[in-house]
Parts: C-alpha cells; structure tokens; sequence
C-alpha cells in the first residue's frame, strides 16, 4: 500500500519523529519513515526513493542536524522533483542552508518546538488531513474529530501547491489567520545561505564571524517605494558575503525578527551570532535616509551608528562603506581585490535594478499572479541592460515555481 505520508529526518532527531508518526498512525494514517538504520547506504537507493515516489505528502523535520544532512537533501530534492506537497516541520528555530533553499522558498510551515506539548501532533495531523491527506482511508469519523478538537495555539500552514488545492484552502484560510494572530511564528521559507556539518555545535568562537542582518524597516508614504528596502538587503548581503571571515545570516532564517520581535538575546540564541545589523530606511519622494546600526551580540551594545542621505538611484552606493565599516570593526582588513568586487555593480541601470528587485519581491509571495506579473518586471529589466543576469535567474525561478505549483 502507497504510504500517505513520507517523513525525512536526521537520526538525532528520532525520539522525537518516532512520537509523531507513532501519533500519526494512531490516527488512522499510513507514515514511512526509516525505522532501521537512519539512511544506510544500501537503503537509501532504492526504498527510499520509491517511498517518496508514491507518497502523497513529504514532512520535512526541520533541525539543524537535518539541513546539514546530505541525504535529507536529496530526498527534498527528490520531493520537489515529483511535485510532493511539501510540509516543513520545525522541530527547532535553524538556519536554512543554500541546498534546502529552492525547495522551501515561500512554503509556510508548522513551528513544531513553538506548540504546546499536549497540541503539537494533534495540530500536525490537522494540517495534514487540511491539506487533503488520508482522505480514502478516514473520511468520515475523523473529520467529525476534527470538528470537535480544540484549536492549536499556533502554527503556520504552507501555500497550496495546485489549483485542485485552492478550494480547500480557501476554507481554512480564517484558521490560518486565527493562528497567525495566535502567535507571530514566521519563520518563513525565503533564500539563503549556510551550512554546517551536523556533528559541529556552533560557537560564538568560530573563526568566521557571524553577522545576522535583520530585515529593512522601510517608513514610506507610498506602498511602491518599499521597495528599496528589498534592494539594500540584496545588495548589503552581497557586499558583506565578499569579506574574507564572514558569514552573513539573512533571509528566511532572520525574518522572525521583525519589528518587536528584535530581542538581541533571542537572536543570539537561536542563530548563534557574534553581531548584528539592524537598518532603517525612511523614502521621500526621490530622497531616501538610511540608518545602519552595527550591534555586538555578546552584550547588546551598539558599536557604531551611521546614518546617509541619498537619492534613490545612489543610495545602494552606502553598501560599500557600510561593508568597510563592518570589516574594520571586527578587524578584518580589506584587500583591494576585495574592495574593487565590492564596489562593483550587477547593472549600472537604476530602473533595472528597480524592476528586477520589485519583481524579486512578487516572486517570493507564491501567488499565481504575482510570479506572472514578475516575469514581465525582468523582461523590462533585461530589455534596459540585456547584460544585467539576475533577471535571467528570476525568469527561470518565475516559471519553475509556476510550474511546480501548478499553474
């Protein structure tokens, strides 16, 4: 019998995925998982990928033993290739790396660690039978169960992945927004970055240090100004990612500290960070004031503040004394290669640059019509600086995403 559901962790997490799919069977549905020796060779080939092949649904239990596991990644890899509804299941708050990245980006997800005890796989197996799961073999008295369950304290849910889904998510969609007032949990699949091997703890004494750059506050009047905030993020991280000895920890693994969310001792903990960047940029008109704020970890002091005024076309030109700025203060000297690949630019077009990261941030919404409208903003920004690449990249991120999503 094809199993309903495929689950993929890491083996020091099995006490804890044992618990689950023990709850999930009880509850009437099929689970594989590898209850021998955790990805032995010889298993892996073959059961595994059938078992992935005729499930119905992929979770994917999220620790930061998993995302550094190389076999957790290809059976992901594997999911999204057969267009699997794909379920992230975090078992604790982690980073995640460059490899999970593609598969994950926009997919919301359970934050299993944030749940009551006593809720948790009862809230997982609600989600699962939302999504469609298990119908042939419970229809009836389970979902009068579910009628009758108390509501989880929290959670999120991910985006459906085809149009034959959008009828039944439409029906949980006040369910969501329940749970999403409940508590603010995102930890929302977006595009980033690292890896460590499993066996490692990281330390605040690595040699590399490790600077979180929290998302960009952005104060303007109109909503298409925002914008700017997405463009100084992308072209930050990049200047910060060529200084020799660090690691820069940004999207998705960042983005729960948001607004009042900034707890510097909570942003410590859960990414193991030596510092922080903190911004804020304020667009008036043409006119943009950017306020960067470089904060140690360890004791939640500010090193320094910076502020500039600019205008919009060269205020992203900041990047570069911004990076300097940071490298002197960790004592990183910076060699000028590493200056000259700083300072240079994808694209010297500011509208270009302007349409490709508009169209960057419809693409991480996930809605058929926003991908869409996406891909005409790159095909502007190709058609103003035809050697400008990233919008190619955006293309074929548009159009695999709408494909694999059904569309």
């Amino acid at each position: 019998m094809s199993p309903d559901v495929f689950i993929s962790y890491s083996r020091e997490n099995q006490q804890e995925v044992i618990k689950l799919v023990e709850y999930l069977r009880g509850k009437g549905l099929s689970v594989w998982m590898d209850e021998s020796d955790i990805h032995g060779a010889t298993l892996w080939t073959k059961e595994i990928v059938e078992a992935i092949r005729a499930c119905s649904l992929f979770i994917l239990a999220i620790s930061r033993h998993s995302t550094s596991s190389k076999n957790v990644v290809k059976e992901l890899a594997l999911a999204s290739e057969r267009e699997k509804i794909i379920l992230p299941v975090y078992f604790e708050q982690c980073e995640i790396p460059e490899t999970m990245e593609y598969q994950l980006a926009g997919i919301q997800n359970i934050a299993f660690y944030s749940l009551e005890k006593s809720k948790a796989h009862e809230f997982v197996y609600q989600t699962v039978r939302k999504l469609g799961v298990g119908e042939s073999t419970l229809e009836g008295k389970v979902l009068d169960q579910i009628g009758t369950t108390s509501k989880p304290s929290a959670g999120h849910m991910p985006l459906p992945k085809s149009k034959s889904s959008v009828i039944k998510w439409a029906a949980i969609a006040s369910g969501v927004i329940i749970f999403c007032i409940a508590s603010f949990l995102l930890t929302k699949i977006d595009k980033n970055e690292y890896e460590k091997p499993a066996s490692q703890t990281l330390s605040l004494t690595d040699s590399k240090a490790r600077i979180a750059l929290l998302p960009i506050e952005v104060n303007a009047a109109r909503e298409e100004d925002k914008w700017v905030g997405g463009g100084m993020g992308t072209q930050l991280k990049a200047a910060i990612n060529k200084l020799n000895g660090v690691t820069i920890i940004s999207g998705v693994s960042v983005n729960a500290y948001r607004g009042s969310e900034r707890d510097i001792n909570k942003i410590r903990e859960n990414l193991n960070v030596n510092y922080i960047i903190d911004s804020e940029l304020a667009v008036t008109g043409q006119n943009v004031t950017a306020i960067f704020e470089f904060i140690d970890a360890q004791n939640s002091k500010k090193l320094w503040t910076e502020t500039y005024e600019k205008n919009i076309e060269s205020i992203f030109n900041v990047k570069s004394e911004v990076a300097t700025k940071i490298a002197e203060s960790i004592g990183i000297k910076v060699e000028a290669e590493t200056a000259k690949a700083i300072n240079q630019k994808s694209t010297k077009n500011a509208e270009a640059f302007k349409l490709y990261t508009q169209g960057r941030n419809l693409w991480f919404t996930r809605t058929e019509a926003d991908m869409r409208q996406s891909l005409k903003l790159y095909n502007q920004a190709i058609k103003l600086d035809s050697e400008y690449a990233e919008p190619f990249t955006g293309i074929a991120d548009s159009n695999s995403m709408l494909v694999q999503y059904g569309f």
